[in-house]
């Protein structure tokens, strides 16, 4: 078994302290419990709110980390804790808005390789399915450039890793390729 990584020992101690701020918020929040039938209805947003506020510190918190540090131009390789949060946040999401996706055939995905997916793109959801329900084997999405300039998820995306391309460009293009292939080469990530 591998030893954990710093970003996983820091990413373990968020989840410890935003369990006991849960919990410091129940205990002084109990009493609401032992108020007439009436009352209890405030039970139900409470229990929601906890929900809604961790996501809510995971993704300020990622926010914050990706405007601490200055973008590169070009980034030389992915960012493994970025991309765990990129994945926990979608997953999240897709919980919370009851979004249910049926993956069949994952025993066919290479464990012991990279690999390239070709996504046949019918929606929208397509490379955000894959990060919610495939992101253990750290497959790294291709992405219109443009992508890059949505307000919070393009600067989260490039931080990432994710690849940029400019279809407009075939030169541009071609590179983008080329960063995909030395991704592969180098056993940094799938594509």
């Amino acid at each position: 078994a591998k030893s954990p990584s710093y970003s996983d020992m820091i990413i373990s101690l968020i989840s410890l302290a935003l369990g006991v701020v849960a919990a410091l918020l129940t205990y002084f929040f109990t009493p609401l419990a032992a108020l007439p039938w009436p009352h209890a209805f405030w039970i139900i947003p409470m229990s929601l709110g906890y929900g809604l506020g961790a996501f809510m510190i995971l993704v300020i918190s990622f926010f914050l980390f990706c405007m601490a540090h200055p973008l590169e131009k070009d980034v030389k390789k992915p960012r493994r804790a970025a991309y765990w949060l990129v994945c926990q946040i979608i997953q999240w999401l897709f919980g919370f808005l009851w979004i249910k996706a049926e993956i069949t055939g994952v025993e066919k995905v290479p464990t012991d390789s990279r690999f390239l997916m070709v996504s046949n793109h019918t929606s929208m959801f397509d490379f955000l399915i894959v990060l919610a329900h495939l992101g253990r084997f750290h497959i790294i999405p291709i992405l219109k450039k443009e992508a890059e300039h949505f307000p919070i998820a393009g600067k989260c995306s490039h931080y990432t890793g994710f690849i940029p391309i400019d279809r407009s460009n075939p030169k541009e293009g071609f590179r983008a390729i080329l960063k995909a292939v030395r991704f592969l080469k180098e056993d940094l990530s799938s594509i």
